[in-house]
């Protein structure tokens, strides 16, 4: 590589720094903008080239502001400053809202001179460039989701029954024969409430049906009581690995850092994992992790219930309709795991009882 094209490529990843560092919500950044000249020497139209415009609205109005990014063997001279401001005078942006950007420092000339007309100096460290894009992966993002097993209930009632026949006590009707829910509702509306808690152990707990919803498919009241039900809370605790890159800007007018940028990539290609809990202390131990910057979600309630064969509860509508299709009260192990794999393609779908 020549010494030209390596000076060329230094400057253009000082100018790539730069644009990255000023980016944020409302604001349009642009790399090497070409502006027209409001002095004409003559008819045609002339440009002058912007390394990093920063444009935003306030108030209505349009409002721009110019940087200039240089990356010499040499510290920025006086005359090069002068450039500069002939150049916003050219195109009509303020120095006082314009920045110049130095991979090299600064004679004091220069800073003298961009001082007295408002332009703000920084400089660009040899180490926040050199190894652009500069990567550590010393970052880490975990999102905790509770989830909730149900491992059955017991209940009591006046009248013997076996088999299918206790199916009737499970779905609960009001007086006029009219179907209000199942066990499986009241668990899992319990949970969208809170209970059990939202840690990680196993529970159990005496089940409240509703006074009008205890009756029978014919309307006559139902004995079943005392409905007692078994539940296991897990977590599943996902980490994704990222990518830090941070640069700083040193204001050399003032001697302090005027913008430190960091930025943290957990995009597709960074690595993930995925571990689940059963207590607690398990829990806790895995959310330790020596990375300098960590990113963690609060406990995150997955919306339905785990069931025996992966089964979740409320089932998604694809799977309604597989099942309906079926025209089946007993399935088979297939039929089941086709349910339920139906029902996880569609977990986050909408809920049908809320």
């Amino acid at each position: 590589m020549t010494k030209q094209n390596e000076k060329n490529q230094k400057w253009k990843i000082v100018e790539e720094i730069t644009a990255l560092a000023h980016r944020s919500p409302g604001v349009v950044v642009k790399k090497n903008a070409r502006l027209p000249c409001l002095r004409r020497g003559s008819n045609k139209k002339r440009y002058r080239e912007i390394d990093v415009l920063i444009s935003s609205r306030v108030a209505g109005h349009s409002v721009h502001f110019a940087i200039e990014c240089k990356a010499l063997s040499r510290p920025v001279s006086s005359p090069q400053i002068d450039a500069f401001i002939g150049k916003l005078q050219d195109i009509g942006i303020s120095p006082q809202t314009s920045v110049f950007v130095s991979a090299s420092g600064y004679y004091d000339s220069a800073v003298e001179r961009a001082s007295e007309v408002g332009i703000k100096t920084l400089v660009l460290k040899e180490a926040d460039y050199k190894s652009f894009p500069i990567r550590f992966r010393n970052a880490i993002q975990m999102s905790i989701f509770m989830v909730c097993f149900y491992k059955g209930f017991t209940f009591q009632t006046q009248e013997p029954a076996q088999g299918h026949e206790l199916f009737k006590y499970l779905i609960f009707h009001d007086k006029r024969a009219k179907v209000r829910g199942a066990v499986i509702d009241l668990i899992w509306w319990n949970w969208l409430k809170g209970k059990p808690p939202f840690k990680c152990g196993q529970y159990e707990y005496n089940l409240t049906v509703p006074k009008e919803w205890r009756f029978l498919s014919d309307g006559k009241p139902s004995s079943a009581k005392n409905f007692k039900v078994n539940l296991e809370v897990n977590s599943f605790i996902m980490k994704l690995e990222g990518i830090v890159d941070s640069r700083q800007f040193h204001d050399v007018q003032i001697g302090k850092v005027d913008r430190h940028f960091v930025s943290v990539d957990f995009g597709p290609e960074i690595e993930h994992r995925v571990k689940l809990c059963k207590t607690e202390s398990e829990l806790l131990s895995s959310m330790e992790d020596p990375a300098d910057i960590k990113l963690k979600s609060g406990r995150i309630r997955l919306p339905k219930i785990v069931m025996d064969n992966l089964l979740t509860w409320p089932m998604s509508k694809a799977a309604w309709k597989y099942f309906a299709n079926l025209n089946k009260t007993e399935l088979s192990q297939s039929e089941l795991e086709r349910v339920a794999e139906i029902n996880m393609e569609s977990f986050w779908s909408p809920l049908p009882y809320v």
